[in-house]
This record gives C-alpha cells, structure tokens and sequence, in this order.
C-alpha cells in the first residue's frame, strides 16, 4: 500500500504541476496575442501609409515625365515650317489649319499660340479666348516672364501641365509668338494612378470666380456617392486640400465615407510657380481588408484560450492515465495487424516494462511484414507466369485455327481442281490424247496434295518433338559440294548458272539429312524464282564460331513488307506465282525448323526486282577438337 500511496502522491503533485504550468502557458499566450494584435495594427497602418506615399512618387514621376515630352512636343511643333509661316503672318485662320492638322499628337490635348506680347491667335482642345486673356493665361504670363517649363495651369478649362517655347522667324530667327501645350490633370490620370497602385485618386483644384481657396473636385476615382461624402467629410473635418503644405509630408488620417468602409487618407499638393500651391490631390486606400484582418486575429485569441483551457482541463487526464492510453495503443495496433495493416507501430516509450512490450511488439511485427511481402511477391510472380501461359496458349490456339484455315484452303485448292478437270472430262467424249492430259493434271494436283501432306506431317511431328535430330560432326564444304551438281542439274531447264565458292573446311555438329533437306530447299526456291539466263551463287565459310552458308539469286526479289513473313506457314508473297511454280508455302517453315534444331539462325537480304540473299549461320566445331553436343548456342542479334 506504501508504494501505491506514493505512487498516486506523485500523480497528484504531477496533476497539479501540469495545471499551474497550463495556467503560466495561458498568461504568457495572451500577453503575446496582445503584443501582437497591437504590432501588427502598427504594421499595417505603415503599410498603407508606405503604399500611399509609393502613390504620390508615382504620380510625382509620371508629372515630371509627361512635362518632359510635351516640352519635345513643343520643340518639334514649333519647328514645323507652315507653323512658323503661319505665325510670322499673324494669320489665325492659317495657324488654326495647322493646328488641326496636327490634331493626333499623342499627350498634347491642348495647344495654344499666341503672339510675342501674348495675344492669342488661335487654340486646339481649349475654351474660346475672352478678349486678350489667353485660356492657358499663367503659363503665358510664365512664359513672357522667362520662366522655365514645365509649369501648371489652374484655370476655368481645369488643371493642366503645360510646357512652351518661342516660334521663331524661318530667317532672322527673331521670336514671331509663343506655343504652349497642355496635359489635363482629369479622370483619365486618376484612372492610370489607380489602376497602378490600388489606391482611389481624387484631384482638387480652387473654385474659379472665388477668391477663397474653396476647392472642386476635378476628378476622381471614388463613386459619386463616395465622392460627394469626401467633399462633406472634409468639411466637417475643417480640411482644406488646398491648405495642404508645399513642402514636407502630411500625417495620414481615417475618414468614413460610407457602406461601412473607412479609408486611410494622406494630401499631397500640385505645385505650380515658385512651388505654390495650386492643386492638390488625396490618396485613400480602404482599411476594409485590415479591420477584417483584426477582426480574424480576435477571434483567433478567443480560440486560443479556449482551446488552452481545454488543454489545461485535459492534461490531468493524460497524465493520471498515461500507462492505460499507452496500453491501448498497444491494443490498437494488434486490431490494425489483425486487419491486415502491416505497418502498424508501437512508440517505445513510458515505463520499462511497456518499452520491453513495445519492441517485441514492434519486431513481431516487422517478422509479419516481411512474411506478407514475401508471400504477396510469390502470388505476383506466378499469377505474371499464369498470364504469360495464357497469352502463349491465346496465341498457340490462334496460330492452330490459323494454319487449319490455311491447310484447309491448300488442300482444298488441288481438290477442286481435280474434281472439275474430272467432270469436264466426263460430260462429252474425248480422244485418248484428251484423257491422257485430264489424267496428267490430276496426277500433278495429287501430287501437290501428297506434298503438302508429306510438309505437314513433317512439321506436326517436329512440332511434337517425335523427330529427333542427330547430333554428329558434317562437313558443310562438303555437303554443298554434293549438292552442287544437283543444283546445277535443276538449274540446267532454265539456263541458269549455278556456282559454289568456299573457304576451306568448315564442320559443324548437326543431322546431314536435315542439313542436306535445308540446303536443297533454299536452292530449290533460289531456281524456281530466278528467270531464265539468271545466276545462283553457293558460298560456304566460318566466321566468328559460325559457319555461313549464303544462297544468293538474282531473281524476283521479295517486297520488304513481306521479309518478315515468308518463314510463316502457308505464307507466299505472290500465291499466283508460287501455286504456278509448284510451291506448297511450307518449305522456309520447314527450313527455319532445321536451322533452330541445330542452334541456328538465318538472314534474308532482298531488294524487289534483283534478286535475294539467305545466309545461314550454324555453331561451328573444332575437327581436330573434342565434340561436345551442349556447346552450341544460338548468337546474339547483331
């Protein structure tokens, strides 16, 4: 009892330890979400102050840029020759020609030209001049003052940037007047800061016919609505655009603007002559994504904490039972091997004895695993030998029904040539002469059925390993020899010449009967297929451990579609040609049995319309060495 006292003494000092620990967990939790809540608020609030602040240099790059190519522009119009002589005419309506023939220069949405004292003359994309009072009148005040462009035009036409320069004599070169050119500060360049920043553009320009700075809004990005609520928020704040500082940075400020969004606002001025303030434009970026942003962070500290609490409730537990939860987790894995889940594990951890359990377990289990991926590799290498067996046994069943269809059609051929040459012959009287050659063609028609028949029996007993082939030393050199004078007499009908050449003593250990059967039938095939007058060349020599033995014509030629078949049963290039020529289509099968009997193989060259080349290659054996019937194997594919 003293022991099981102390035990549970120290699960309770445990429990109680691990609560005060959740507790100190759970203070030092807030005070981080806290710090971080205020941190990230800070962070964000930066953020968009940094993204604003990018807003106004863009704008202040893209001001600084437009002013620089309408001062080109400027150059380039003013040294237009018609410009020049319509100005130093002092002739509104030719200036006003030219002017509208140069209507597409891109940026330049207003032009005007005046005279050197600064009457205008005539103007493109402005309002009609009142008396002397030019529509662009600071920029010409600018101008006649010397002041170097760019510059910015407030005026009832709006906000423009300008830029100017003096149109000269074509050859005094004395100033004859003065072209200004204009950029509207408008909805358009709200648009592209916009569309280039995210953030809402809107611009403000003084009240014209006011001498108090009441701003208007020029344009704006901002809904109607929403723009309307900017001109009354600004109101009520006391804010006036125009009152913005010329230089320095304004401290950004939240303004509501309705629909629940509020927006983080900085002004930022348009400086005119001697950097006065002329304009101003306010950047305002939305806080809506932020303040959800906030929103998601308090109510992940909620969760948090309860999540904690729930923590802290549930680490008693864990503690109290730790040796019954890792007992059960022993229990569990038992069930996953018993359903068959192999890599099933128990973490060595706890007390001794549940580690010793653990590791016996765990190596049982490896034992299991390895049983079952042996057992699942065996069951998938024989069920891959069964499918092999089958696809072999599929494609043996085909090969038979194929060669039953080819027999049947080869036998029946002669047959039905017999039968009616038969009933011609007996349905009117003949000569003897007549009979004779009826009786002479069914002769030749039985004879073709006796050879086919003869072929395959050969073949069928081949096929079932009832013939055997002899293994004893021949002399291929020889036996082509013997050969040659047969070859020569077959050949003599049709005036072809047949020659043998060869290369010394080449022995090989095969059946000279089938060896001879093979020879005679490539010679054989060589005549019937080469013309009259042609050629068959005999070649016998050893090379590499092989003998080749090469029957060349200069015959018909075989297709190269048709190569890979002709050792097919039945099989014949040309049926009309072969059946005229007393094939039966089962010699090559005949021969390519032979040359596998004895460890062989053959290659056929032919080109269509010249002739084909059989080479044969057979192990070939030492004659003076011992004989030894295992040596021979078939060689590589080259």
């Amino acid at each position: 009892m003293g022991k099981v006292s102390e035990a549970l003494e120290r699960l309770n000092i445990q429990h109680r330890m691990m609560l005060w620990f959740t507790a100190i967990i759970l203070g030092v939790l807030g005070c981080v979400l806290l710090f971080l809540h205020l941190r990230i608020t800070r962070d964000m609030r930066n953020q968009v102050y940094s993204e604003l602040m990018r807003t106004r240099t863009l704008f202040e790059n893209i001001h600084r840029m437009s002013g620089e190519d309408l001062q080109s522009q400027c150059l380039i119009l003013a040294n237009l020759t018609r410009l020049r002589a319509a100005v130093t005419r002092q002739s509104p309506e030719e200036v006003q020609s030219v002017l509208e023939d140069y209507a597409t220069m891109p940026g330049a949405e207003a032009v005007l030209i005046t005279t050197p004292d600064g009457r205008p003359l005539a103007s493109r994309g402005l309002p009609a001049p009142r008396g002397h009072r030019a529509p662009l009148y600071d920029s010409v005040r600018q101008a006649l003052a010397g002041a170097t462009p760019p510059g910015i035009d407030v005026s009832a036409a709006g906000i423009y940037q300008t830029a100017w320069c003096r149109v000269r004599h074509a050859r005094t070169g004395m100033p004859v007047g003065l072209l200004v050119l204009g950029t509207p500060i408008d909805k358009r360049l709200a648009i592209r800061l916009s569309s280039m920043s995210g953030a809402a553009i809107t611009f403000f320009a003084p009240r014209p016919g006011s001498d108090a700075p009441v701003p208007t809004v020029v344009a704006s990005t901002l809904p109607g609505e929403a723009m309307l609520r900017l001109q009354e928020a600004m109101l009520a704040m006391g804010r006036n655009p125009l009152s913005v500082p010329s230089e320095g940075l304004e401290s950004p400020y939240v303004m509501d603007l309705g629909e629940e969004v509020q927006y983080l606002s900085v002004t930022a001025p348009i400086r005119g002559e001697g950097r006065k303030v002329v304009g101003a434009y306010v950047i305002q970026r939305p806080l809506q994504e932020e303040f959800r942003l906030l929103d998601r962070m308090r109510l992940t500290l909620i969760f948090v904490g309860v999540v904690a609490v729930l923590l802290g409730l549930c680490a008693s537990f864990i503690v109290a039972n730790g040796v019954g939860r890792r007992i059960h987790g022993v229990v569990r894995a038992a069930e996953g091997l018993s359903a068959g889940d192999w890599s099933r594990r128990v973490p060595i951890e706890g007390p001794k004895d549940l580690r010793v359990l653990a590791e016996a377990f765990n190596r049982m289990a490896s034992r299991l695993q390895g049983w079952d991926a042996e057992l699942r590799a065996e069951v998938a290498l024989r069920t891959e030998e069964l499918n092999q067996a089958l696809a072999r046994l599929d494609s043996n069943l085909r090969q038979m029904r194929q060669f039953h269809a080819d027999a049947s059609h080869e036998l029946r051929t002669p047959l039905t040539i017999m039968r009616g040459e038969v009933e011609v012959a007996l349905r009117t009287s003949r000569t003897p002469e007549e009979y004779q050659r009826v009786l002479a063609s069914v002769l030749e028609e039985m004879n073709r059925v006796s050879a086919i028949v003869e072929h395959l029996l050969l073949l069928a007993r081949a096929d079932s390993g009832q013939i055997l082939i002899e293994r004893a030393p021949v002399s291929i050199d020889a036996l082509l020899e013997e050969l040659h004078p047969q070859a020569v007499l077959l050949a003599g009908r049709k005036e072809i010449t047949v020659t043998l050449e060869k290369e010394g003593p080449v022995m090989v250990l095969g059946d000279s009967d089938k060896l001879r059967q093979l020879f005679l039938n490539l010679i054989d095939n060589a005549i019937k297929y080469t013309p009259e007058g042609g050629q068959v060349r005999l070649r016998v020599r050893g090379d590499s451990g092989f003998a080749v033995v090469s029957v060349e014509d200069t015959g018909i030629g075989i297709a190269p579609e048709d190569v890979p078949h002709i050792f097919d049963r039945f099989f014949r290039a040309d049926r009309a040609r072969s059946r005229e020529m007393g094939g039966t289509g089962l010699g090559l099968a005949i021969c390519q049995w032979i040359i596998d009997g004895h460890h062989g193989w053959i290659d056929v060259q032919s080109t269509l319309g010249e002739g084909s080349c059989f080479t044969v290659y057979i192990p070939r054996v030492d004659p003076s060495g011992p004989v030894d019937a295992s040596a021979p194997g078939h060689p590589a594919d080259d």
